[in-house]
């Protein structure tokens, strides 16, 4: 499925959908991950949107993260920079295990596609029981514009997947 967002957004305020919103138990994986992107395709100059992603974050990746001003420069960093300039996002189907899931999404700009699993988990503490919150996202490749071809992460090799099952 694909959905447009990003920076080709056309309302006067991009962010009036997403502002207000704070991690809720009714909020679906994919939900979360859609607000998530929302907002940082349509980051202000004061990083508006950059705040209302690292609101879903778990507990456990904003302490990894965190604070605010960490987060916002790792996303300003290859290869989460697409994150903030994208034209249009597809979304594979989720995979939801016990109490967590997995959202795959592809992320378009130009002729490049640069793909992410988001990893979420849902909640347990008091803070925010029953919520689901992206406990990580990792850069899973990028297709090469004049290949068509997946360049894969070393993500992909390295074990970091299985360790936050």
């Amino acid at each position: 499925m694909t959905v447009v967002l990003g920076a080709c957004a056309s309302t006067q305020d991009p962010l009036s959908d997403v502002r207000g919103r704070e991690p809720d138990p009714t909020l679906a994986p994919r939900e979360v991950v859609e607000i998530q992107l929302q907002a940082l395709g349509n980051n202000s100059a004061s990083d508006e949107g950059i705040g209302i992603a690292f609101r879903f974050a778990s507990p456990t990746n904003r302490a990894a993260t965190g604070p605010l001003p960490r987060f916002a420069g790792m996303i300003r960093t290859a290869p989460y920079t697409v994150m903030l300039d994208y034209d249009y996002v597809d979304y594979a189907p989720l995979i939801l295990g016990d109490g967590v899931a997995i959202q795959r999404v592809s992320l378009h700009r130009g002729t490049q596609v640069t793909v992410f699993d988001f990893v979420l988990r849902k909640q347990r503490s008091q803070a925010c029981r029953g919520c689901w919150m992206t406990d990580g996202v990792l850069f899973r490749g990028v297709t090469r514009s004049t290949t068509g071809q997946l360049v894969l992460s070393d993500a992909l090799n390295s074990g970091i997947f299985n360790r936050l099952s």
